[in-house]
């Protein structure tokens, strides 16, 4: 008779929890959506934003695919505009970029074709809505072409690693002339630890590039530094794998395989 009050009070507690389970709704995941991940940013965006000592600012700002930017500012009664170049960070919300130093550390909120000039701390500007906003004017392609990635920079070589990822001594070398790298219409100008080189190059749809050297300088240098001009013509003799990364500053990284890696940052041309 125990064991059938027992049975009988646990298939009653059982259909309660049941009963009161069977109308909530299951738990949600978290929305991770944010602007950095669900909408492509890059693009050339028009407005006027405030301007401390005019009324406004006409700007146009172009946002890249690999995290640099272009910012082109005139204020209003002035024949001349200011042009800078620089790298734009997200915040930690993915919603929102930061430009750097060159850009005034502005913040935008970025949405649907629009960037909204936010206040340092995150939060909305003091000004008429109607100059806080950049439309999107010209979006950006939907793959960048990456010559022009490259001619954006001049490349200074910071070190290279082998096939086994270990630096290779000598590159850059201690003394003499940093290694430099300049891309323009499909002309490469390569200023080695002696001497520089010229010649064309081509970059294919796999993101490689081919070097033609077809000229090179005579000058004669230690042996040190004419033995770093050999070993960088050796490693740019075959095709190279490239990589470009934007954040939080522009870098490059030109890959040959079975030889080595050559790491270099960029710095803005004029």
């Amino acid at each position: 008779m125990k064991f059938s009050v027992i049975l009988l009070a646990v298939a009653v507690v059982s259909a309660a929890a049941q009963q009161s389970g069977a109308g909530a709704a299951p738990a949600q995941p978290p929305d991770m959506h944010n602007s950095r991940n669900s909408l492509d940013c890059a693009g050339t965006y028009e407005g006027v934003l405030p301007c401390a000592d005019c009324p406004v600012t006409k700007t146009r700002l172009t946002l890249h695919q690999d995290g640099s930017y272009r910012l082109v500012t005139q204020a209003q009664g002035s024949q001349n505009a200011k042009s800078v170049t620089g790298v734009f960070t997200w915040q930690p919300s993915g919603n929102a970029i930061t430009l750097d130093e060159q850009g005034g550390g502005q913040q935008f909120s970025v949405g649907e074709g629009r960037l909204t000039l936010l206040r340092p701390e995150g939060g909305a500007s003091q000004s008429p809505a109607a100059y806080l906003v950049l439309t999107l004017a010209a979006p950006a392609p939907d793959t960048e072409d990456l010559e022009q990635q490259l001619g954006r920079y001049r490349w200074t070589l910071v070190f290279v690693t082998d096939a086994n990822n270990r630096r290779i001594a000598g590159l850059p070398p201690g003394q003499g002339r940093p290694v430099v790298l300049s891309f323009a219409d499909s002309w490469l100008s390569v200023q080695g630890p002696c001497n520089r080189l010229f010649g064309g190059y081509q970059v294919t749809a796999a993101n490689q590039i081919t070097v033609n050297v077809r000229a090179s300088t005579k000058m004669a240098c230690d042996l040190s530094l004419m033995q770093a001009d050999s070993v960088l013509s050796i490693l740019l003799a075959k095709p190279l794998q490239v990589q470009i990364i934007g954040r939080p500053s522009a870098q490059l990284q030109l890959v040959s395989p079975g030889n080595g890696t050559l790491n270099f940052t960029g710095e803005p041309t004029p």
